[in-house]
């Protein structure tokens, strides 16, 4: 069964809209408007990021958020996501862009 929740803002503490973090079956799911921006497989250990991650500063913001929040610190900026993307992992993970 999937799970899916609002983004809270850090600031004010209230639900963002359209950012979703979406959960269930062994994979976690960041989704900006109707984009998936990332999913990250758990039982795969495997991270697959959309076409769209870098679309807009609001995106980028709440994908390096979803990054923090789910333990993969390095991963939390456009810097560190392209690197591993350039790399193919992090921290154990294939990191692949589709």
């Amino acid at each position: 069964m999937m799970h899916v929740e609002n983004l809270t803002s850090t600031r004010s503490g209230r639900e963002v809209p359209n950012q979703f973090r979406i959960s269930g079956e062994g994979k976690t799911v960041f989704q900006s408007y109707s984009s998936m921006i990332a999913t990250i497989d758990h039982n795969a250990h495997a991270i697959l990021i959309g076409e769209d991650w870098d679309y807009s500063k609001t995106t980028g913001k709440y994908r390096n958020q979803f990054f923090e929040e789910m333990g993969f610190r390095g991963l939390a900026s456009k810097a560190g996501l392209q690197k591993a993307m350039t790399e193919g992992s992090y921290d154990g993970f294939s990191v692949k862009a589709v």
